[in-house]
């Protein structure tokens, strides 16, 4: 458990670097993201740590 990361979920991420996730997360710990990838693998990578989700919204990590 690693209850110092927050997971942000939405059904669309556009990575700078990498192509769009469907249902993908952003993992972020003390205002720094630490991990970009599909939402399950973040869940199963940081299990336990809170979830906030963005339903309706596209996150563009880093901007």
């Amino acid at each position: 458990m690693d209850a110092t990361v927050t997971i942000h979920r939405a059904p669309w991420i556009i990575p700078v670097t990498r192509p769009v996730l469907a249902d993908g997360g952003i993992a972020v710990r003390q205002g720094r993201i630490v991990a970009v990838g599909p939402f399950a693998d973040l869940r199963a990578g940081f299990s336990g740590s809170p979830v906030v989700d963005h339903e309706q919204q596209v996150l563009l990590p880093g901007l």
